[in-house]
């Protein structure tokens, strides 16, 4: 187990490398009470090349902002994330948002550690869910089951969800109407 102050390196090549990186460790990005679970949103824009701390809440500062403001979530969002509006679309990597009936009243944030499959909850890697205790604040690193109720939405980093692109399609004369039509009037049917 290590502890981490500031920004720091890690490899965020995958979901599973993130994971492999940070699990049971601790970061504390922005000094604030310890190892915190914005912490780690914090930590992955770092190595996208974001200055840090770049994570946004809203005019709180509570986790469950960065989803519920709506200039907080354009700003998260920027140009590495989709947005993800439905707990049904939920995969492996997504950093979900939860409401402020987890967190103590802040809401909170983890990264889905399973795809979601209509389960009352979801096992999430994240900082500050009952881990060992970071030294000034918060806990580190874990998996840890989260209710779905709690729910706002979710990020999904880009780079860990790529999709291969489909076969090309092959164009064959004679299936489309238009060559049936263009065919039986040069052939003077109708």
């Amino acid at each position: 187990m290590a502890y981490y102050y500031g920004p720091t390196t890690v490899d965020i090549s995958s979901y599973a490398a993130f994971k492999a990186a940070v699990y049971g460790n601790g970061w504390d990005v922005d000094g604030l009470y310890g190892a915190q679970c914005v912490d780690a949103f914090m930590l992955i824009n770092y190595n996208l090349g974001y200055p840090s701390p770049y994570a946004w809440a809203g005019p709180l500062g509570y986790s469950y902002e960065m989803w519920t403001d709506t200039t907080a979530r354009a700003r998260n969002a920027s140009d590495k994330y989709d947005l993800v509006y439905s707990i049904n679309d939920i995969q492996v990597g997504d950093m979900i948002v939860f409401d402020s009936s987890v967190g103590g009243g802040f809401g909170h944030n983890a990264f889905a550690d399973e795809t979601y499959y209509g389960q009352a909850y979801i096992q999430c890697l994240g900082q500050n869910q009952y881990g060992a205790p970071f030294p000034t604040g918060g806990a580190c690193f874990n998996v840890y089951g989260i209710s779905t109720a709690a729910f706002l939405g979710a990020f999904r980093l880009k780079q860990w969800h790529t999709t291969p692109p489909g076969p090309t399609p092959v164009l064959r004369r004679g299936k489309f109407p238009w060559f049936i039509i263009y065919r039986r009037r040069r052939e003077g049917r109708t």
